[in-house]
């Protein structure tokens, strides 16, 4: 409570300092260099549309629910292929996943890429579609600003902080979590909604921005200047 400067990483964690007498900054970590950024006008240009959740393997993510998402948009005619880049927190969870894909009938549909060297990881994001984030339980995932920077519209839940730093219609489409046909229609809207697209993708690189280190890391320099200064 005697700090001077306090950042925190979310709401919850601005309550529980809210006594400090020092500033309090709601701040997000800077992963991204400019260098990171690949710029594109437009998505979802050839067939098949390709869908990307970059995660661990747990309950947690949701992975079931989208895997019924993407059941569901076969179904309807859609031409998808879902790429899972992640490695299993539970052992036997993606045997798990797979065995669910083959029992939906879309196994073909769905790749376990499993983890990624971080220096490859770009070409992931690039070589894909759209992102989806089906959590039901979230902090602020590094995946958000990752796509965001690869032009990667996003369909995300509002689990956790990202409904803390994400705006509806802006830079992504919430969804409710738990929630197989909100995330088939989110994913529709996109692939048959151009403008909602590149204005998702727009905004994207703007937020993704904003938390380089170039941008994000001189603002923390200066706020800790200034404090330095007035003490």
């Amino acid at each position: 409570q005697q700090a001077s400067l306090v950042y925190v990483y979310n709401k919850e964690l601005a309550y529980r300092h809210r006594k400090t007498k020092g500033k309090l900054i709601q701040v997000r970590t800077p992963h991204l260099n400019e260098a990171d950024f690949k710029y594109r006008n437009d998505t979802c240009q050839s067939q098949p549309i390709r869908l990307l959740s970059v995660c661990w393997l747990n309950p947690a993510k949701g992975l079931d629910y989208l895997l019924k998402a993407v059941s569901l948009l076969i179904k309807k005619g859609f031409n998808i292929q879902l790429e899972i880049v992640g490695k299993e927190r539970i052992p036997g969870y993606q045997s798990e996943l797979e065995d669910q894909a083959e029992e939906l009938g879309i196994r073909d549909r769905v790749d376990f890429r499993g983890w990624v060297p971080f220096d490859r990881v770009g070409e992931v994001y690039c070589r894909n579609d759209i992102q989806v984030i089906s959590s039901l339980s979230e902090g602020i995932p590094r995946c958000i600003v990752e796509g965001a920077a690869r032009g990667l519209p996003l369909v995300s839940t509002t689990a956790g902080g990202a409904s803390e730093v994400l705006i509806h219609e802006q830079d992504s489409l919430f969804v409710p979590p738990r929630d197989p046909k909100a995330i088939a229609g989110a994913v529709e809207r996109l692939i048959s909604d151009p403008v909602l697209r590149k204005k998702l993708i727009g905004y994207g690189y703007e937020a993704a921005r904003m938390v380089t280190f170039e941008e994000l890391g001189m603002q923390i320099v200066e706020e800790i200047c200034e404090v330095a200064r007035s003490s």
